[in-house]
């Protein structure tokens, strides 16, 4: 009797075995791809309101300080990536940068006005630099039609994550990935209120625009 139960468990593990070899080649790993800072980039165009809004300039922020990986899946839905980039990345106001932005932008602030700018953003009452170097971006996708996709992103600062979704084209292949995203966020949004001067007479628009542009090579 004893041999015929080691005979049956035998059998067992002989037959499961040739399923379960199957199941891991069958299980393709994700793609790694590791964002190029170089050829990356998050802008973000803010604009002026108030009575006092003619005194003031629109302003083109921008960073290439990003750094991160996706992992996309065979299975594309459960592909996850994200980035961070350091707060005092962020670049005011750039020359180059606001002639690409267009006739919004042609009036180039001088070099005070900008630091004072710079200054106000990185400030206790904005971004807080000094307490939070650092902002995060983790992305899952929620659907996908071709090249044309909706992302859940998670924006992490200041010890808060808001969520948002955002469309964005996405174009893949065996050696990169080119994310294109263009959207729209309100400061409440993000937990934070617009800068205001003058009694509020001069203030920051309340949309904030953003383009992010990433370019990330298969590892």
């Amino acid at each position: 009797m004893f041999p015929r139960i080691l005979q049956v468990v035998a059998w067992l593990i002989f037959s499961l075995l040739p399923v379960s070899a199957l199941a891991q080649l069958s299980a393709e790993p994700a793609t790694v791809y590791s964002i190029d800072s170089e050829n990356s980039i998050l802008r973000v165009f803010i604009g002026r309101a108030g009575i006092l809004a003619r005194l003031g300039h629109n302003h083109v922020i921008h960073t290439q300080a990003l750094s991160g990986e996706i992992r996309l899946s065979p299975d594309l839905l459960d592909s996850r990536g994200g980035f961070s980039f350091p707060v005092n990345s962020l670049i005011v106001d750039d020359p180059a940068e606001r002639e690409r932005a267009g006739d919004e932008f042609d009036s180039q602030p001088n070099e005070s006005a900008i630091a004072g700018t710079r200054e106000n953003m990185l400030g206790e009452e904005v971004l807080h630099a000094s307490a939070f170097p650092e902002i995060s971006v983790a992305v899952a996708p929620l659907s996908s039609s071709g090249e044309q996709w909706l992302l859940a992103v998670a924006i992490s600062f200041q010890g808060r994550t808001h969520n948002q979704e955002i469309p964005a084209v996405i174009v893949v292949d065996e050696t990169s990935m080119q994310i294109q995203a263009s959207f729209t966020l309100q400061h409440d949004d993000l937990g934070l209120s617009p800068f205001t001067a003058v009694g509020g007479s001069l203030r920051v628009a309340e949309a904030l625009d953003f383009e992010l542009s990433l370019l990330a090579q298969a590892q």
